[in-house]
């Protein structure tokens, strides 16, 4: 089996167009990508072990050792995930939390982001969550955080939830040192314009461009489905990872209450793009 040429990432905010952009960059036949790997989870608990259980540890592997065990981690992960794809496309919405990782583990690596804006992002979740009245998510702890919409974003919106996680992961890695690996891309020119979208997102990383793409019958690889499915009903959300037939761009009325939507409009901290060195495509 051919190595692995380019390791990129996928990261972002949640239900911000991931799921997409995997279906997409998935058709090109040298590119892997799927929805979130518990590859970086593992890589940082036994970064965790090595430094914290015991302190003597670390002292037994050097630097670079610890950077061959970790690279070992990706070639172990994708060996037969990704076939004789050369590309990988990992995704994990931790990674713009972990810049300094990455970029020591792969310099040349560059991160795809997703964003939305949070109103938008928290709106999606709760349509899920009314679309599925019997089926209790585990993204909640009970009556407490899921009894209302408001119980609901409340829990979701804190820095070590489902959408709070990556919110403040994103904050981190805009302003890091390392966010010129970074390319936010919006939701809505996603939708609107995903052609566009992969033509600059193959131009950021210097990848040659693939022809073959198309907008109908979009599907994750045929690997990954069984996959999927399998976690999204242990999750209690089994439409997450849902993917319509053909990209399609929609308007709608929120079903969020206007309090709710004024309070999460606030934390749209990327709209500026000051302090950064993050490229960002967005619709006009």
């Amino acid at each position: 089996m051919s190595e692995i040429q380019e390791f990129h990432v996928i990261s972002g905010l949640p239900r911000s167009g991931s799921t997409l952009l995997s279906s997409l960059l998935s058709q090109n036949p040298d590119a892997y990508a799927s929805i979130s790997s518990p590859l970086l989870g593992a890589m940082l608990a036994v970064r965790d072990q090595l430094n914290l259980s015991d302190f003597s540890a670390s002292s037994l592997i050097k630097e670079d050792e610890q950077l061959e065990l970790y690279r070992n981690m990706i070639k172990g992960y994708y060996a037969s995930r990704r076939e004789k794809r050369k590309i990988i496309f990992d995704t994990n919405r931790a990674w713009t939390a972990n810049l300094g990782l990455l970029h020591a583990l792969s310099p040349k690596s560059k991160v795809i982001v997703c964003v939305r804006s949070m109103p938008a992002v928290l709106d999606s979740f709760e349509r899920l969550f009314r679309a599925n009245p019997f089926v209790l998510p585990k993204l909640f702890g009970g009556p407490q955080e899921w009894g209302t919409v408001y119980s609901r974003v409340d829990t979701m919106i804190q820095r070590n939830r489902q959408v709070g996680g990556p919110w403040i992961a994103l904050k981190e890695g805009l302003y890091s040192e390392h966010s010129s690996k970074l390319l936010l891309v919006e939701y809505d020119l996603l939708a609107q314009s995903p052609m566009e979208v992969l033509e600059q997102i193959y131009t950021f990383l210097d990848m040659k461009p693939y022809k073959g793409h198309h907008l109908k019958k979009l599907s994750l690889l045929d690997s990954e489905k069984e996959k999927v499915k399998q976690f999204d009903d242990n999750l209690g959300a089994p439409l997450l990872h849902q993917l319509k037939a053909d990209v399609r761009y929609e308007t709608r009325n929120s079903v969020l209450p206007p309090d709710l939507l004024k309070m999460l409009s606030d934390l749209n901290f990327w709209n500026s793009m000051d302090g950064t060195e993050a490229k960002m495509l967005r619709a006009t």
